[in-house]
């Protein structure tokens, strides 16, 4: 169950110059507790889906919810879980191959005219209700998908917990000061849960979506803590013009891991196995919850796409339309892992202006590549370390001025720049190239710092 708001239930290079070809990839089902939402935030408006993992119509499921306004019937959808899980698959954390072609020097004829180019593939009106003396009024009520939806105001808690109860939602009592806080602070609540018969026993109930005004981009974890077992995984799927940047969390700390490696330690276990340990050790040496982007691509792309990336049918059904941002858009999923009592304060996220890709994403070990890619825990080897064996250049003793001096003793012609960059935009599978160098050809991988980690 959605148990977010449920009370019952080192170095990372430029994408396109390391593409590889994909391995594998850590999955959600790794994690015990899983809460899944796709947040689309353009200008002031949200647009926020929730992700249901409960099956069956006799589910007892109830959702509860601050929101800034009143919402209406116009604004709320159900809409194809495979939106959602389209999110998650195609930005999963990645494992790579590389073999040692990938690394085989590109060699020009100095001789051609001819340019090197790189591939690139190419979302009832309802009345208000008698509540009788509990402070409490139904703003709207409506019937969207399988979902009763009523949009609640109350005077304060200890009326709303009893309508609560009264109604079905079985609200514990050890809730009363949070929903005080947000009563105080002028939230209203949506409240929602399924009507009676209208999905069968082997149903999964549909993401709930809807879309609201607010000055701030936040989202409510803290009410979701009192239906909590322990640890909670959440996923945060962020859409929002492509200007804006990457997404991310300013009042939790982020985590901070060793990626962009080749993985010695732990290459017996699965990559599933070995990131989500990676990600366990990471969050329990700081007493903090915390969070850490594990991608942000702008437009779709994908270094190796390991899923088909977001179309634009998957944004527009998500809430987020080519008339919001000219269809240019960037997206980033964010992991963060709290218990209820490091859930102190509702998640606040903020657009980063930063359009640069960052990715986890790891390598498969061999020997043979360590003179071109750092060991995770090690960097580069640099006693003795493996190298692959390249044909030589066939260009080498070329004399195109027929001065019978060879060209490379005379010194190499100038790489042209659009030598340089792999894309990998669209496309699974293998590398289309790498970024030559000037005079023998020898590749060197540009690298940069992933901000924050």
């Amino acid at each position: 169950m959605f148990s977010l708001i449920t009370l019952l239930s080192l170095l990372s290079p430029r994408a396109e110059a390391f593409c590889g070809a994909y391995a594998s990839s850590a999955g959600n089902e790794i994690y015990n507790s899983v809460s899944e939402v796709a947040m689309v935030r353009f200008g002031e408006t949200t647009v926020l889906t929730v992700m249901n993992d409960v099956i069956g119509g006799d589910t007892g499921f109830v959702m509860l919810l601050p929101v800034p306004e009143i919402i209406g019937p116009e604004d709320v959808h159900v809409v194809d879980p495979a939106n959602i899980e389209r999110l998650r698959n195609y930005s999963n954390p990645r494992e790579v191959r590389y073999e040692c072609d990938d690394f085989q020097p590109y060699y020009e004829d100095p001789c051609n005219d001819g340019k090197y180019e790189s591939e690139s593939p190419a979302l009832e009106d309802g009345g208000v209700a008698d509540t009788g003396d509990l402070g409490v009024d139904v703003e709207a009520e409506f019937i969207v998908g399988e979902y009763e939806i009523v949009i609640l105001s109350a005077e304060d808690s200890t009326g709303l917990l009893t309508w609560l109860d009264r109604e079905g939602y079985g609200v514990t009592p050890d809730t009363g000061a949070m929903l005080q806080e947000y009563i105080e602070s002028g939230s209203y609540f949506f409240a929602a849960k399924v009507v009676e018969g209208a999905v069968g026993p082997t149903d999964q109930l549909s993401p709930l979506q809807f879309r609201y005004s607010a000055e701030v981009w936040s989202l409510p974890i803290r009410i979701g803590t009192a239906s909590s077992q322990g640890i909670q995984d959440l996923f945060i799927y962020a859409i929002n013009p492509f200007y804006d940047g990457s997404a991310s969390i300013s009042n939790y700390p982020e985590l901070s891991v060793e990626d962009e490696c080749m993985r010695q330690e732990g290459a017996e276990l699965s990559f599933g196995d070995f990131w989500g340990q990676t990600f366990t050790d990471t969050y329990e040496a700081q007493p903090e919850g915390a969070w850490i982007k594990e991608y942000a691509f702008g437009n779709g792309h994908c270094d190796p796409c390991e899923g088909e990336p977001p179309d634009e049918q998957t944004l527009a059904n998500l809430g987020f339309t080519a008339e919001d941002a000219g269809y240019d858009f960037m997206f980033t999923r964010l992991h963060m892992r709290y218990t209820p009592a490091q859930a102190t304060q509702d998640l606040t996220l903020y657009a980063t202006g930063i359009t640069d890709p960052e990715q986890i994403r790891y390598i498969e070990y061999q020997q043979e590549l360590e003179s071109y890619l750092p060991v995770c825990g090690i960097g580069m080897v640099t006693n003795n370390p493996g190298e692959c064996t390249f044909d030589p250049d066939p260009y080498a003793d070329a004399d195109c001025d027929g001065d019978g001096i060879p060209d490379a003793m005379e010194g190499a012609p100038e790489e042209d720049d659009e030598k340089s960059g792999c894309s990998c935009t669209t496309s699974p599978g293998l590398a289309t190239g790498l970024a030559p160098m000037v005079g023998l050809g020898l590749v060197l991988l540009r690298r940069r710092r992933t901000l924050g980690l």
